[in-house]
This record gives C-alpha cells, structure tokens and sequence, in this order.
C-alpha cells in the first residue's frame, strides 16, 4: 500500500508481469488500465492516442517510479490523539447518560 507507506518513508514502485508502469497523463485515463483504451500506441516514453488531427499522450512509461515521503497524507499526533480520547470518552459518556436516566 505506497499510500500510507509514504508518510513514513520514500516508496519505490515497479511493474509486477510488465515492463512499465502506465502513469495516466489525461483525464479520461484516470482510473483506467490501458488495456481497456481502445487507439492507444506507443509513442516514444508514453501511450498514446490520434485526437482531432494530434498525438495526444494518455499514459507515460516508467520501469520505476520513487515518491518521496510525505507526512501530511497521515493525521497529526494531535488529531490522532483526539480521535482516541474521543473513541475512548464514547462509551463512558453513553454508561453515565444511561445511569442518570
């Protein structure tokens, strides 16, 4: 899971079966593999398609992709600790509200 893993360390990715990793360039290649692209070609270091008269490249090739770490993706220690005092507090709030009834 390179997501998560990233806010605590620099991630290297690389194709598993493939030679290259497919990075969508264009909006309609978000969320698609493309093997499900009809039109694409390879074009240099990327996949693309003839739009309107052009070369429109959908997905860059990459043999290994690095991101770098980034924290901010996590919650802070401070939101993390509100989230278990809170968690915590829920039940003890619901056993003292029934016991006052």
């Amino acid at each position: 899971m390179p997501g998560a893993t990233r806010a605590y360390r620099d991630v290297t990715i690389r194709p598993i079966g493939h030679r290259y990793l497919a990075i969508p360039l264009h909006a309609a290649a978000f969320g698609k593999s493309p093997r499900d692209v009809d039109g694409l070609f390879r074009f240099g270091n990327t996949l693309a398609m003839r739009e309107f008269g052009s070369v429109v490249p959908w997905y860059a090739l990459a043999e290994v992709v690095h991101q770098k770490q980034d924290p901010t993706l996590m919650p802070t220690d401070e939101e993390l600790g509100e989230g278990a005092v809170t968690s915590l507090m829920k039940p003890v709030k619901e056993a003292v509200g029934r016991r006052w009834l």
